[in-house]
């Protein structure tokens, strides 16, 4: 996952240049990270915190709707 996240981070830079509104996901990912390292499994899968799943599937929904595509369109439903 953190190799993931490692990835992701400079396209989301380059997103929010364009779209600043992108802005408030890599301060939510890289904390939401660092506490699963660190053991708390919570923060792996949790909808009731600021998990990576949780932050995760807002960016991606982000992502959707700049693209104007839905979910059935991409095939993740």
């Amino acid at each position: 996952v953190a190799d993931i996240v490692a990835r992701v981070e400079p396209a989301l830079v380059r997103t929010c240049e364009l779209f600043p509104r992108f802005d408030g996901y890599a301060p939510r990912l890289r904390p939401a990270l660092e506490r699963v390292e660190a053991c708390e499994h919570d923060y792996d899968t949790s909808e009731r915190l600021d998990s990576l799943h949780t932050v995760w599937m807002e960016l991606h929904e982000d992502y959707l709707q700049t693209l104007g595509r839905s979910r059935e369109q991409e095939g993740s439903f």
